[in-house]
This record gives structure tokens, C-alpha cells and sequence, in this order.
């Protein structure tokens, strides 16, 4: 079952690293997982690509949602971030086709320097609900 934090309760626990400075594309894994996200390829049945293909922008969600996000847990033991921008961040796409545009990040496996990346992905995919610990409201 998946588990929930605000930002500030995910600090508090050790759940949230603290962004590294540099480069957010370093390993081969990151930079496959940057082009799926920033350059349309109808192969992929669901794809988001961030409306913005720059590195920086690229980095500076990573680090964003990394600063504001709320934690989620997933089954696996995964720490993710959700950050809802309040912005335009990209589009989803099925098959190569615009479907909708995104308004979130998401960064996923955050604790792994090497494998840390992101996506945008739409606010209303997530769930407004409460922290586990400490009651605050959340999205996730």
C-alpha cells in the first residue's frame, strides 16, 4: 500500500534528499529516460513530454519537486515526488497523439543519484488526501 507525506514531514523523516548540485543527466539511464520525456516516439503507447526540452528546465523541475514535492511511497519501497507546478509543464501523449496538456512532475526513484528522473504528468491523475503523520492536506 502506498504512503503519503507533505514535504515536510517527508524532510523531517529522512525521506527527501536535499537536490545535488550539477548535472541531473548523468548515467545512460538518465538521459534515455530524459529523450522519452522530451522527444516524441509514437512507439510508446503513453508517453509525457515536458513542453520544454532544455536540460535546465528539465534540472529545474527535478529540483523543484525535490524542494516542494510530497513524498509517495510506493509498494516496492520507492521514494517518488509529486509536485503540482500551477503551470503548464507539457502533454501527454498515446501513441504519438496530443491528448492533454500536464500541470505536474513527478520525480521518481529520488534517492537513487543515478537513476533519479522525471516527468510531467497531469494534476487531476492525483488524489487530494492527508499526510500520514502529521494531517496536513496533500495532493499525491
Amino acid at each position: 500500500m502506498k504512503q503519503y507525506y507533505c514535504h515536510k514531514c517527508g524532510k523531517q523523516k529522512g525521506l527527501i534528499e536535499d537536490p545535488q548540485p550539477g548535472k541531473k543527466v548523468q548515467s545512460n539511464y538518465q538521459y534515455n529516460k530524459y529523450k522519452k520525456h522530451t522527444v516524441v516516439d509514437s512507439s510508446y503507447p503513453i508517453q509525457s513530454i515536458f513542453s520544454d526540452p532544455s536540460t535546465s528546465v528539465y534540472e529545474d523541475y527535478i529540483v523543484n519537486t525535490m524542494l516542494e514535492g510530497a513524498v509517495e511511497i510506493d509498494e516496492s519501497g520507492h521514494k517518488n515526488l509529486i509536485w503540482c507546478a500551477g503551470r503548464h509543464t507539457g502533454f501527454r501523449y498515446e501513441s504519438g497523439n496530443v491528448i492533454r496538456p500536464t500541470d505536474a512532475v513527478k520525480v521518481v526513484l529520488s534517492s537513487a543519484t543515478s537513476a533519479v528522473h522525471a516527468f510531467p504528468e497531469n494534476s487531476t491523475s492525483f488524489n487530494a488526501g492527508r499526510c500520514i503523520q502529521c494531517g496536513n492536506p496533500i495532493i499525491f
